[in-house]
């Protein structure tokens, strides 16, 4: 063990003992080392630095339980990956379900969508239908409707603007926004 690492077993030992002074120390000696290690872990400096913090709590907490015979570096270093590692699986778990919280939002989105439209085209003559199905599902031009239709570009525009008042005032008694 080198010098650096006796010196964390000399501040560990005088902690176990109460000396609280030593654990400031040990803090001033190990923190940049441990943020380095928590950081090949976590992307983010403030995740790294909570869990240092937190490896700190867990030292204080359970110094009781440190073997004086063990690295006290490789001891404190586990913590950290611990910790990290942890934060890893929950960070990954929580990312997970809200993904797929979001993706069922978006399909019953969807579905809402899809059915409101459908009551909305039901009340809609089957001409009014096509219009808007020929406007906005194929996605065709004012231009393309009037000339299949035999109609002016401004008759087909006034159509749907009178099919889209006719859906406007039909969501408004139904409540439909």
């Amino acid at each position: 063990m080198n010098n650096f690492g006796k010196n964390i077993n000399k501040l560990l030992k005088k902690f176990k003992t109460g000396k609280l002074e030593a654990f400031e120390e040990l803090y001033k000696l190990t923190y940049l080392r441990l943020m380095f290690i928590a950081h090949k872990y976590l992307k983010c400096k403030s995740d790294c630095e909570d869990i240092v913090a937190e490896t700190f709590t867990s030292v204080y907490k359970s110094i009781h339980t440190f073997d004086e015979g063990q690295n006290g570096y490789a001891w404190l270093c586990k913590i950290v990956e611990n910790k990290a590692y942890n934060y890893n699986r929950k960070y990954i778990e929580t990312e997970e379900l809200n993904e797929q919280l979001v993706a069922n939002d978006n399909v019953y989105t969807q579905i809402e969508a899809k059915c409101i439209v459908d009551s909305l085209l039901d009340n809609l003559s089957p001409d009014e239908q096509e219009l808007i199905l020929l406007r906005f599902s194929e996605d065709r031009t004012l231009r393309s409707i009037a000339e299949e239709k035999g109609l002016s570009v401004n008759e087909v525009n006034n159509k749907l603007v009178k099919i889209f008042k006719k859906l406007k005032k039909f969501a408004k008694t139904k409540k439909i926004e």
